[in-house]
């Protein structure tokens, strides 16, 4: 899964030894519930046997228990453009992986309709496998199309804006061997969530987007294989100059997006009068929000609303002579304020959802 990919990809990297499980449907209706509070891909359970359900902080709990070959960045402009990236892999790219294996059949016909038979109910037959998993998984994929505005209507925008970005990563790791340098960070296992396990796993688009990607590719098994070799990020918290049509658009179309999203929640907490430590549905009402010279139309997620609240006291929490320097960098980005944006009500997180503060 999306989410799956950029945590096997850090786990890889780090040498941190785990054993993968299939998710059956026990494990989806009954023991991931349980261990984290929502069915949800992928859950991890600890040597201690503490349960963990969010890439982002299991994987920062992991960084302190597992301090060798360390992804964290101190340079602050290279801080929060790794956090940006981060949220816009994970938030903005979730549609397309989506789209790329749920729009085109030949995806389940080949690949996941014997994954998921064989994952769901390991002791039944094949037939009954798959006869459950086109039953339950498959259709219940449905809601979650809607949800992300995946229709025919919008195809041509998904397609134009993800091929565009494509080119942007496969020229930049042209001549660096990460995003950010030498060595991984956040950024690069969060791309793994739509690079590996989507396009690079399922039949359509692996052969339609990514046959001719080399380089693309060279860094898609480079970081999801856990390859390390002596490396650290650019100097002088420099951020590379092929990335920046790419920069510029995250800042354009999150900055978009999350202000939207704030105001959706404003609107339903006035709406029903929710107070503090109220939870929120994990999406609002939709939203259009420009993706590169069109707008896509979407449920968006409260949990980003969170987590770039977070960023925002990451931001504020830096020296004054580093926020300058964040300061400068998105100016040059033509979006000054984008770290002091107004994000509305502060939220807390609430597993994969988030609650009023």
């Amino acid at each position: 899964s999306h989410f799956s990919a950029k945590l096997r990809g850090y786990l890889n990297y780090k040498r941190v030894e785990f054993q993968e499980k299939d998710a059956s449907l026990y494990d989806l209706l009954w023991r991931i519930p349980r261990g984290i509070g929502v069915s949800a891909m992928p859950a991890l359970r600890d040597n201690r046997g503490k349960w963990l359900g969010d890439t982002t902080l299991f994987i920062e709990e992991l960084e302190r228990r597992h301090p060798s070959q360390p992804i964290t960045v101190t340079a602050p402009r290279q801080l929060l453009a790794t956090l940006l990236m981060e949220n816009w892999f994970d938030d903005f790219w979730l549609p397309v992986s989506l789209h790329t294996r749920w729009s085109y059949p030949e995806n389940w016909r080949q690949l996941h309709k014997l994954e998921w038979g064989r994952s769901f109910v390991p002791h039944a037959s094949p037939f009954l496998g798959q006869l459950l998993a086109g039953a339950i998984a498959k259709r219940a994929m449905v809601k979650g199309l809607v949800a992300m505005g995946i229709n025919t209507k919008q195809y041509p925008l998904l397609e134009h804006w993800s091929l565009y970005h494509i080119d942007v990563l496969e020229q930049h790791f042209s001549t660096h061997r990460y995003l950010l340098g030498n060595r991984p960070t956040i950024a690069d296992f969060a791309c793994l969530g739509t690079m590996y396990a989507h396009l690079n796993r399922d039949p359509w688009p692996k052969r339609e987007w990514l046959a001719n990607k080399s380089n693309l590719k060279s860094w898609i098994m480079r970081a999801h294989s856990g390859e390390s070799e002596p490396g650290d990020l650019l100097a002088n918290d420099e951020l590379p100059n092929s990335l920046t049509p790419q920069l510029k658009g995250i800042f354009a179309e999150l900055f978009a997006y999350a202000v939207a999203t704030a105001e959706e929640i404003k609107k339903l907490v006035d709406k029903k009068g929710l107070q503090s430590g109220d939870a929120l549905p994990r999406v609002v009402a939709s939203i259009a929000y420009p993706m590169q010279d069109r707008e896509y139309v979407r449920q968006p997620f409260t949990y980003t609303i969170w987590r770039l609240q977070r960023m925002q006291s990451i931001y504020r929490s830096l020296p004054e002579k580093d926020r300058t320097a964040v300061d400068g960098w998105c100016k040059a980005m033509v979006n000054p304020g984008f770290f002091s944006m107004d994000l509305g009500v502060a939220l807390q997180r609430d597993g994969l959802g988030a609650v009023l503060a």
